[in-house]
């Protein structure tokens, strides 16, 4: 499998972050209209087998990652740190903590074992955040139903990064799919123009790896196995995942919540060769006893010294 960089360019709001797991749920709605349904099954059956033909990122601001968990950084404070060094570390402080991505070029020398000043990363503009207000209709009389006002939150991510890694025998429908995507739009209100993009460009990632690695990161949510690592750090959320397309339009929409790990989880231990780590996880529905929440994740083999608890 090759990791490949997909450069994307949003061509409207979403209600839905591009996420790893959401993204995939959305590729195989699009083999099931492309190739059919005995083709989707091979495809899920093979990820549930721990022989994925594909696997997703998240989508990251155009070129920055997600900041690791655990990693080289420099602060500017240390035991011996005079008052005044003290005094700017504090005014600092805050601004560090709200750094969330890390430019590729920084991350290039933390995955080679490199210390970076964190307080001094560049940040990608924000997602802008804009409020749509919305009249419910009467479909008998054609009116605007009194109370019928409702509003919903959109995103605007301008130009993301999505990394995929891919069985060379998939590489073609996996484009034709996210091109069907882009004209069907992703996420929440794709039905009302939300979430259109095109793609820009779709080349491989070119990372640099060390020779002898120790830990690695993840660039997915991740859904973790028994045979990973203890030694790690990350964060975790909540996922409420929804169904797509026809099973989201009928019944009930959501799935059993999942406990997932964000990506920038930094797991210390040998990385697997076959690059990806995580799982499948299933019986999330009494309605659909097929479904699944994909928590499989790309991983960057790293060389970054672990916490004290864990050397």
């Amino acid at each position: 499998m090759k990791l490949y960089r997909i450069g994307i360019k949003m061509l409207s709001g979403s209600r839905t972050p591009m996420h790893s797991d959401t993204l995939f749920g959305s590729i195989c709605w699009a083999v099931l209209y492309l190739e059919g349904e005995d083709r989707l099954k091979l495809l899920l059956q093979n990820c549930k087998e721990n022989k994925p033909a594909f696997i997703f990122s998240n989508g990251f601001p155009r070129g920055f990652l997600p900041r690791p968990a655990g990693g080289n950084y420099t602060t500017g404070f240390s035991e011996t740190s005079s008052k005044s060094e003290i005094m700017d570390y504090m005014k600092t402080a805050k601004k560090i903590k709200k750094i969330s991505y890390i430019p590729l070029d920084d991350i290039q020398k933390i995955i080679l074992g490199e210390k970076i000043p964190l307080y001094s990363c560049e940040q990608p503009e924000e997602a802008s955040i804009h409020w749509t207000t919305h009249n419910t209709i009467d479909r008998k009389t054609g009116t605007s139903l009194e109370g019928g006002l409702f509003r919903e939150l959109y995103r605007w991510d301008g130009d993301l990064d999505v990394y995929v890694m891919a069985e060379e025998e998939w590489q073609p429908l996996l484009v034709r799919c996210l091109e069907l995507i882009s004209f069907w739009g992703y996420g929440g209100g794709a039905s009302r123009g939300r979430g259109a993009f095109e793609i820009e460009e779709i080349c491989e990632a070119g990372f640099k790896t060390p020779e002898d690695p120790n830990a690695y990161m993840t660039l997915s949510r991740c859904i973790p196995t028994p045979e990973m690592p203890v030694p790690c750090q990350y964060r975790l959320d909540v996922k409420y995942g929804r169904f797509g397309q026809d099973r989201g339009r009928v019944g009930y929409p959501l799935k059993k919540p999942v406990l997932m790990l964000e990506p920038g989880a930094i797991f210390w231990g040998k990385p697997p060769e076959c690059g990806w780590c995580g799982t499948m996880a299933g019986e999330l529905s009494d309605e659909y006893s097929d479904a699944l929440q994909c928590g499989l994740s790309i991983i960057l083999p790293c060389k970054i010294e672990p916490p004290e608890w864990g050397a």
